[in-house]
């Protein structure tokens, strides 16, 4: 099996996005937006060729915080391909 990418859901998209280039040496390719639904997001790959997907969008952002409320963990990956 190959996991192709895990994705994480954030309201600090840019904070995560210089946070895993700094520190895990992350290269992220250029923004993507969809002005239409708010949505933004960047690939992240690794010398590995491992790749991470942050990704932005206030009114799923919303409904992920109010479920997270009854998880204590609180970290939302939403998913790998």
């Amino acid at each position: 099996m190959i996991i192709e990418h895990v994705a994480i859901w954030t309201n600090q998209l840019e904070e995560m996005k210089d946070f895993y280039a700094r520190y895990f040496d992350g290269r992220p390719n250029v923004k993507y937006t969809n002005q239409q639904k708010d949505f933004h997001s960047y690939f992240l790959t690794f010398k590995s060729g491992a790749r991470l997907e942050l990704m932005a969008m206030p009114s799923v952002l919303e409904i992920k915080m109010i479920q997270s409320l009854h998880n204590t963990r609180g970290l939302f990956i939403l998913h790998s391909a």
